[in-house]
Parts: structure tokens; C-alpha cells; sequence
């Protein structure tokens, strides 16, 4: 056999070389539309070639938004969105839809050759797209009302009303408007015919729904913190209900977890006790001169969904309900205040604006101050004497009372009756009207077992003022 002559290997080379290229140019084009929209490729008709999968999504979202049912009735006209007639397009899963067939090879290689269509992923809500027939009836008369359970806040009950015929139009007629409009997006036009119709929903299913209704809100339920219960009065648990309808028929009212939890929630946070910060008035360096409020622990209720279970299996077994809310704890930041410039003239290192008191055992006077402003006072009082002296320190009001019992156990040497006006600021120390003594100021100061002594007009003013928190400064 002979060698083969030039001419042969050139053109047996010639042919290997456009193999080569041809498989190169088809591996570059695969690869180029591994994730994005084929060639030819469309999405209920929105073409989606070369887009990536948020662009195809765009693209269908946008379309969407653009297709419109003319709908007539009577010979009245009402442009409808896909949404009123309870159509909600998933474009998201459209996109994955449609970029499936992208894991295929063969299929991206052969995609140039026949069209791709790819169908819209899409829901259809039965119940909202009967409303939008409801509307449109209108334009031909009244519309039917169906028989239904209705709320009564007054009778603190679930009522049925009583439904009556009226003008209707075909509703499987509406529904294939409206697939076709989602299946295709494209706009499109239709006439319906309104026609006498009768309720589907007997008045007898209505008052049954109804009775099932209150009878599944008919238990007690309340709550307690440890001090107060809250009990559900029964407007509140009309809330309490879900009745709903689905292809034209009355389902069984059953217990609404959202409406339960809604109330257990609100009053919750009636309850919970919010944290206060503490404040520290601080010199130009920041250095701390003085706590200025001691701040507060809060409680937060933290087992609500839990209560929330209760009542609903409760609830459902027509059983009453006795829950406890928990609680925990909570704590506030430490803020910072600037002391006023001259501090040091007085008792107190304030900061603008704050309350404060100034007691001086000294000349058993009261000074109430806003910032470095008196508001009140110097006011003569009484403080404790020998054995019984006033504690002398910076503190803070922590409790008050209109009117208190003083004294009156065994442990103390003394009973007083209805002192009002009283503001304790540390331990059993506390200043308030004492309607017993006849002469306040230095003569007759030390003569209190402890308590600062006021007229019962300044105690009453004390009182109003000051405020959870105010800091009492007692000093000679």
C-alpha cells in the first residue's frame, strides 16, 4: 500500500481542525448558557433568553404587573388585576422553573432548534376571586349576601346573619378568565352574564357555626402576675375565632392562635415593670461624685407562648383556664450626668434640673432644690433626737404613701395613726406632715424617732414634688 499523497493529510487535517473548532465553539456556548435563559426560551410568553434568574424574575414580575382583565357586566367595565381576582404569581419559583432544563447539556445544545415554554407558577385564591365576582355583580343589581356568623360586641357573642339572594355572576366562568390571564399574561377582555342566584349558604349551617363559635369562647380564662388576675372579658375573646369560608361553603370555627396571643401579649406587657438606668453625676474629668438615681431591675414576662398553648388547648376542650405569668429579670445601663459648675458650694453635686433635697440637722431646716435653684423651703422641721437620731448620708426616696400607720408593733415605742404625706427615703426613715406637733425648727427639733417632722402642708407639698428616686441629702 502507498503513502498517502499531501493533498490527502491536508485535507484529512483540514477536517480534524473544524471538528476541533466546531467542538471548542460548542463547549463555549453550553457553558455561556449553563445559568442563564436559553435561546427561544419564554415564561407564560415573557421571553427570557440570555436573562440571569433575577432578571428572568424581574421580567415575569413586571409583565405581571401589566396584564389586565376587562371585564364587563351590564355594561359596565372594571379593569381587573391579577391580584383582585386572587391570583399571586410566584416568580421566584418561575425562574427556577424555567433554567431546570439548563442542567441539561443536550438540552442547552439543541435549544436554538424548537421554541421552550416554560408554564407560570402561580396560586389561585378561590375565596378572594368570589369577592371580586361579588363586586361585579353589583353592576347588575344587588348581590347575593351569603348567610354568615358575625361577631355582636354587645351581646359579647357570635350571631348568625341570615343571607338573601341576588344578582350573581357564573363564577367558573371568572376563574377560567382568570387562569387564562395568569397562564398566558397577556391581556384580555370578557363579557359576564349576571343572573338571579340564591345563597349556597343555608341560614341553618350559619346558627350552627355560630353555636359552635361561643361555645368554644364559653370557658373562664384568666391570667395572674401574683397580685392582680386578668381575666378575658368576652369581647376580648371574639377575637379569639377564626370562621372562614372556602369554595363557597362555611368551615368549622375553630381557635385563632394569632387572636389568643394578642391579647396574651397586651396584657403581658400591662404588666411587665420596665427597667430604669442608674445615673451617676460626674465632674469635668468624669469622675463620679455622686450615684444621682440608683436605677431599677425590670420584669419582663417569659412565658407567654406558653400561656398562649394553655388557653387554646383549654379552649378546645371547653375546659376553663387558670395560668401564671413568669417573669424575668432585667436590667438597665448606667448613664452619665455633668455636675453644675460651683458643686461644691453645696450639700449635693447636681446635675441641670434634678430634684434633690437638702435636710440640715444642723438648724433642722428643708431645702427643696431643682438643680442649684430652691423650689421650696428653707422649711423648719423636726429630726430625731438622743437615741433615735436621723441617719445622715446621700439617699433616695424608695416608697411613699398618702397616709401610714406608724410604729404600732411591738417593736417600737410608739403609735401614730394615719401620718400622711409620707416619703421614705432610707430603711424606716422617712419625711412626712406630723399633725401632732405644735412647733417645728431649732427649740423643739429633736424630737422625732427618727422620721423628719414637717407642717402638713409642707409634708403634702414634699409629697407631690418629689418623686421615685429623688435624692435626700441629710447632713450637719
Amino acid at each position: 500500500m502507498g503513502r498517502p499523497s499531501k493533498k490527502t493529510l491536508w485535507i484529512a487535517g483540514a477536517a480534524t481542525a473544524l471538528v476541533l473548532v466546531a467542538g471548542a465553539g460548542a463547549a463555549a456556548y453550553a457553558a455561556h448558557y449553563a445559568s442563564i435563559g436559553l435561546p427561544r426560551a419564554s415564561v407564560a410568553g415573557v421571553p427570557i433568553s440570555g436573562l440571569t434568574h433575577d432578571q428572568i424574575a424581574e421580567a415575569i414580575d413586571a409583565r405581571a404587573s401589566q396584564t389586565v382583565l376587562t371585564a364587563t357586566v351590564s355594561g359596565k367595565t372594571t379593569e381587573l388585576q391579577l391580584a383582585d381576582l386572587g391570583v399571586t404569581v410566584d416568580a421566584q419559583a418561575s425562574a427556577d422553573q424555567a433554567l431546570a432544563a439548563n442542567a441539561s447539556i443536550m438540552a442547552r445544545l439543541t435549544a436554538p432548534f424548537h421554541t421552550t415554554q416554560t408554564p407560570l407558577v402561580y396560586s389561585l385564591d378561590e375565596d378572594a376571586l368570589a369577592r371580586t365576582g361579588s363586586d361585579l355583580s353589583l353592576a347588575a343589581g344587588p348581590a347575593a349576601v351569603e348567610s354568615g356568623v358575625s361577631p355582636d360586641a354587645d351581646q359579647g357573642a357570635f350571631v348568625a346573619v341570615r343571607g338573601h339572594a341576588g344578582k350573581s355572576i357564573d363564577t367558573a366562568a371568572l376563574k377560567e378568565a382568570a387562569t387564562s390571564l395568569a397562564e398566558t399574561l397577556a391581556p384580555s377582555s370578557a363579557e359576564f352574564t349576571a343572573s338571579d342566584v340564591e345563597p349556597t349558604i343555608a341560614y341553618a349551617d350559619a346558627a350552627s357555626a355560630a353555636e359552635t363559635a361561643n361555645r368554644l369562647i364559653s370557658p373562664e380564662v384568666s391570667v395572674t402576675d401574683g397580685i392582680d388576675t386578668y381575666t378575658a372579658e368576652a369581647v376580648d375573646k371574639l377575637k379569639w375565632v377564626a370562621i372562614t369560608t372556602h369554595n363557597g361553603a362555611l368551615q368549622t370555627p375553630t381557635i385563632d392562635q394569632a387572636g389568643v396571643s394578642a391579647w396574651v401579649e397586651a396584657t403581658a406587657e400591662s404588666t411587665n415593670v420596665k427597667a430604669k438606668d442608674a445615673i451617676d453625676n460626674v465632674d469635668p474629668q468624669g469622675n463620679v461624685l455622686v450615684r444621682s438615681f440608683p436605677g431599677s431591675d425590670g420584669l419582663e414576662v417569659d412565658n407567654a407562648d406558653e400561656v398562649v398553648s394553655g388557653i387554646v388547648s383549654a379552649l378546645e376542650s371547653s375546659s376553663n383556664y387558670e395560668g401564671d405569668f413568669d417573669y424575668k429579670k432585667t436590667t438597665g445601663s448606667t448613664r452619665t450626668m455633668p455636675a453644675m459648675p460651683g458643686y461644691e458650694s453645696y450639700a449635693y453635686p447636681a446635675h441641670e434640673g434634678e430634684k434633690w433635697v437638702d435636710i440640715n440637722l444642723a438648724n433642722s431646716t428643708l431645702t427643696a432644690y431643682e438643680g442649684q435653684t430652691v423650689v421650696r423651703g428653707p422649711v423648719d422641721i423636726n429630726h430625731g433626737g438622743v437615741g433615735h437620731e436621723t441617719i445622715v448620708g446621700t439617699f433616695h426616696v424608695y416608697q411613699k404613701h398618702v397616709a401610714q400607720d406608724m410604729g404600732c408593733t411591738p417593736e417600737w415605742p410608739y403609735c401614730a395613726r394615719g401620718v400622711p404625706w409620707v416619703s421614705y427615703f432610707e430603711g424606716s426613715y422617712a419625711m412626712h406632715g406630723a399633725p401632732w406637733v405644735a412647733r417645728f425648727g431649732i427649740g423643739s427639733d429633736a424630737s422625732s424617732h427618727g422620721c423628719i417632722n414637717m407642717p402638713v402642708e409642707e409634708a403634702q407639698w414634699m409629697y407631690d414634688w418629689d418623686e421615685i428616686g429623688t435624692a435626700v441629702v441629710t447632713h450637719y
